[in-house]
């Protein structure tokens, strides 16, 4: 059985869209992603997403909603990224929408590749990826340290990372301000910029 998500504001207000039943995928909660939208709207109008982990797409998906003019999505987990395909067509965006059905470590070639320079991109890993002695910890903070100075971020452009609050408090990126962070009970996003 798939679950229900309802975007919250912009030319799909109202919308739903669906979500695995299956624990592969955690979609923001509506408070906290409502919060995330508020703060970067001056960002929005306009700009070129990228949605790491996609899940069901609601982050990138939310954005388009609210005035970003493109979404390039990454989800490598089957049944998360055909769910995703079908939200993406539901709402209307294909036209403003790209899904690629694989890993997010990948995805500095894909940016080259398709001369894409976001100017947000949304990071929302399994939680555990953040954990000290996650295998992926290394791989996911290089990954964030290199979109500056391989230029796969645009000029000013805006970072999000959504992880659990007692997680990544000793990271400073090497090639990122951390201009802020935001705590909501277990759950923390840190805006980083260019």
């Amino acid at each position: 059985m798939e679950h229900r998500i309802r975007i919250i504001a912009g030319t799909a207000r109202g919308r739903w869209i669906y979500s695995p039943s299956d624990t592969a995928t955690r979609p923001m909660l509506v408070r906290i992603r409502n919060s995330l939208f508020n703060i970067i709207r001056p960002h929005l109008a306009g700009a070129k997403v990228l949605d790491l982990f996609a899940g069901t797409g609601v982050l990138g998906l939310e954005a388009l909603s609210r005035g970003a003019a493109f979404c390039l999505f990454t989800e490598q987990h089957r049944p998360s990224w055909q769910i995703l395909t079908r939200n993406v067509e539901r709402l209307g965006f294909k036209a403003q929408a790209q899904v690629i059905p694989q890993d997010a470590f990948g995805i500095a070639e894909v940016l080259k590749r398709e001369s894409f320079t976001p100017d947000i991109i949304f990071v929302s890993p399994p939680y555990k990826f953040f954990d000290d002695d996650a295998p992926e910890r290394a791989r996911l903070l290089n990954l964030l340290d290199k979109l500056v100075p391989e230029r796969l971020v645009a000029p000013d452009g805006l970072i999000v990372v959504e992880h659990l609050s007692e997680q990544l408090a000793d990271w400073a990126p090497d090639y990122l301000t951390l201009s802020d962070r935001r705590t909501y009970g277990q759950t923390s996003l840190t805006f980083l910029k260019d």
